[in-house]
Protein backbone atom coordinates (compact mmCIF):
# COMPACT_ATOMS: atom_id res chain seq x y z
CA UNK A 1 0.00 0.00 0.00
CA UNK A 2 3.26 2.72 0.61
CA UNK A 3 4.31 1.74 -2.47
CA UNK A 4 1.15 2.54 -3.92
CA UNK A 5 1.42 5.61 -2.30
CA UNK A 6 4.97 6.26 -3.93
CA UNK A 7 3.50 5.53 -7.38
CA UNK A 8 1.00 7.88 -6.89
CA UNK A 9 3.26 10.86 -5.92
CA UNK A 10 5.20 10.49 -8.73
CA UNK A 11 2.94 10.03 -11.14
CA UNK A 12 0.51 12.86 -9.51
CA UNK A 13 3.91 15.15 -9.55
CA UNK A 14 4.40 14.10 -13.54
CA UNK A 15 1.57 15.46 -14.34
CA UNK A 16 1.41 18.40 -11.96
CA UNK A 17 4.35 19.66 -13.73
CA UNK A 18 2.90 18.96 -17.41
CA UNK A 19 -0.26 21.01 -16.96
CA UNK A 20 2.12 23.92 -15.33
CA UNK A 21 3.65 23.77 -18.79
CA UNK A 22 0.99 23.92 -20.71
CA UNK A 23 -0.58 26.53 -18.71
CA UNK A 24 2.77 28.32 -19.64
CA UNK A 25 2.39 27.90 -23.40
CA UNK A 26 -1.22 29.04 -22.83
CA UNK A 27 -0.28 32.14 -21.26
CA UNK A 28 2.46 32.74 -23.93
CA UNK A 29 1.05 34.91 -26.57
CA UNK A 30 2.89 36.78 -29.29
CA UNK A 31 3.83 40.20 -28.72
CA UNK A 32 2.10 41.79 -31.72
CA UNK A 33 -1.19 40.12 -30.24
CA UNK A 34 -0.57 42.85 -27.94
CA UNK A 35 0.93 46.38 -29.49
CA UNK A 36 1.94 48.51 -26.23
CA UNK A 37 -0.31 51.31 -27.35
CA UNK A 38 -3.33 49.39 -27.07
CA UNK A 39 -2.25 46.68 -24.08
CA UNK A 40 -5.47 45.64 -22.63
CA UNK A 41 -8.14 48.70 -23.89
CA UNK A 42 -10.38 46.11 -25.49
CA UNK A 43 -10.71 43.57 -22.53
CA UNK A 44 -10.17 46.51 -19.95
CA UNK A 45 -6.61 44.56 -18.79
CA UNK A 46 -4.25 47.05 -17.21
CA UNK A 47 -0.64 46.46 -18.50
CA UNK A 48 0.43 44.31 -16.55
CA UNK A 49 -2.24 41.82 -16.29
CA UNK A 50 -2.15 41.65 -20.47
CA UNK A 51 1.73 41.39 -20.06
CA UNK A 52 2.16 39.17 -17.01
CA UNK A 53 4.23 36.01 -17.46
CA UNK A 54 3.83 33.03 -15.27
CA UNK A 55 6.06 34.22 -13.09
CA UNK A 56 4.29 37.61 -12.30
CA UNK A 57 1.10 35.90 -12.42
CA UNK A 58 -1.84 37.48 -10.43
CA UNK A 59 -2.80 34.38 -8.66
CA UNK A 60 -1.37 34.71 -5.20
CA UNK A 61 -2.82 33.10 -1.77
CA UNK A 62 -2.40 34.83 1.29
CA UNK A 63 0.17 36.72 -0.93
CA UNK A 64 1.85 33.90 -2.44
CA UNK A 65 2.59 33.60 -6.67
CA UNK A 66 0.69 30.05 -6.51
CA UNK A 67 2.48 29.66 -9.63
CA UNK A 68 6.03 30.77 -9.44
CA UNK A 69 8.68 28.89 -10.94
CA UNK A 70 10.08 28.04 -7.53
CA UNK A 71 7.25 27.38 -5.60
CA UNK A 72 6.19 24.78 -8.68
CA UNK A 73 9.58 23.15 -8.38
CA UNK A 74 9.73 23.07 -4.32
CA UNK A 75 5.84 21.13 -5.01
CA UNK A 76 7.12 18.68 -7.33
CA UNK A 77 10.42 17.83 -5.68
CA UNK A 78 8.26 17.53 -2.34
CA UNK A 79 6.61 14.46 -4.01
CA UNK A 80 9.07 13.20 -5.42
CA UNK A 81 11.33 13.09 -1.86
CA UNK A 82 8.38 11.64 -0.05
CA UNK A 83 7.50 9.43 -3.01
CA UNK A 84 11.20 8.32 -2.80
CA UNK A 85 11.07 7.79 0.64
CA UNK A 86 8.20 5.70 0.69
CA UNK A 87 9.74 3.69 -1.66
CA UNK A 88 13.50 2.85 0.10
CA UNK A 89 11.63 2.77 3.88
CA UNK A 90 8.04 2.03 3.52
CA UNK A 91 7.67 1.36 7.51
CA UNK A 92 8.58 5.26 8.47
CA UNK A 93 5.17 6.07 9.84
CA UNK A 94 6.00 9.87 9.93
CA UNK A 95 7.01 9.75 5.59
CA UNK A 96 3.36 8.33 5.23
CA UNK A 97 1.90 11.09 7.31
CA UNK A 98 3.78 13.87 5.42
CA UNK A 99 2.27 11.91 2.19
CA UNK A 100 -1.34 12.59 3.26
CA UNK A 101 -0.58 15.99 4.46
CA UNK A 102 1.31 17.02 1.25
CA UNK A 103 -2.00 14.88 -1.18
CA UNK A 104 -4.44 16.90 0.61
CA UNK A 105 -2.59 19.86 0.87
CA UNK A 106 -1.91 19.85 -3.01
CA UNK A 107 -5.47 18.49 -3.71
CA UNK A 108 -6.73 21.86 -2.29
CA UNK A 109 -4.77 23.83 -4.04
CA UNK A 110 -5.69 21.86 -7.32
CA UNK A 111 -8.91 21.99 -6.82
CA UNK A 112 -8.64 26.12 -6.23
CA UNK A 113 -6.94 25.40 -9.97
CA UNK A 114 -9.49 23.83 -11.68
CA UNK A 115 -12.11 26.50 -10.89
CA UNK A 116 -9.61 29.49 -11.61
CA UNK A 117 -9.46 27.16 -15.21
CA UNK A 118 -13.29 27.08 -15.07
CA UNK A 119 -13.75 30.61 -14.86
CA UNK A 120 -11.13 31.74 -17.77
CA UNK A 121 -13.17 28.80 -20.18
CA UNK A 122 -9.62 26.63 -20.45
CA UNK A 123 -11.21 23.55 -20.76
CA UNK A 124 -8.64 21.21 -21.31
CA UNK A 125 -6.61 22.87 -18.16
CA UNK A 126 -9.88 22.37 -16.06
CA UNK A 127 -9.95 18.42 -17.12
CA UNK A 128 -5.79 18.14 -16.21
CA UNK A 129 -5.76 20.25 -12.68
CA UNK A 130 -9.10 18.04 -12.08
CA UNK A 131 -7.02 15.05 -12.93
CA UNK A 132 -4.04 16.00 -11.02
CA UNK A 133 -6.55 17.31 -7.48
CA UNK A 134 -7.82 13.02 -8.13
CA UNK A 135 -4.24 11.91 -8.38
CA UNK A 136 -3.49 13.55 -5.30
CA UNK A 137 -7.16 12.80 -3.65
CA UNK A 138 -6.06 8.98 -4.14
CA UNK A 139 -3.07 9.79 -2.25
CA UNK A 140 -4.77 11.18 0.63
CA UNK A 141 -6.94 8.01 0.65
CA UNK A 142 -4.03 5.81 0.43
CA UNK A 143 -1.65 7.61 2.74
CA UNK A 144 -4.94 7.06 4.92
CA UNK A 145 -5.66 3.31 4.43
CA UNK A 146 -1.58 2.78 4.88
CA UNK A 147 -2.16 4.38 8.18
CA UNK A 148 -5.14 2.80 10.09
CA UNK A 149 -3.62 0.27 12.56
CA UNK A 150 -3.60 -3.19 11.55
CA UNK A 151 -6.52 -5.55 12.19
CA UNK A 152 -6.05 -8.53 14.04
CA UNK A 153 -7.70 -11.23 12.33
CA UNK A 154 -8.12 -13.54 15.13
CA UNK A 155 -10.49 -11.58 17.40
CA UNK A 156 -12.53 -10.89 14.67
Amino acid sequence: MRRLVSVLLVISAAAFAVGVAIERAHHVEPAAAHPASTTGEATGETASEATATPETSSETLAGINTESTALVGVAAVTSLVIAAALWVEPRRRPVLVAAFVVGATFAAFDLRETFHQSNLGNAGLVALALIVALLHLAVVATAGLALRPARDTLSA
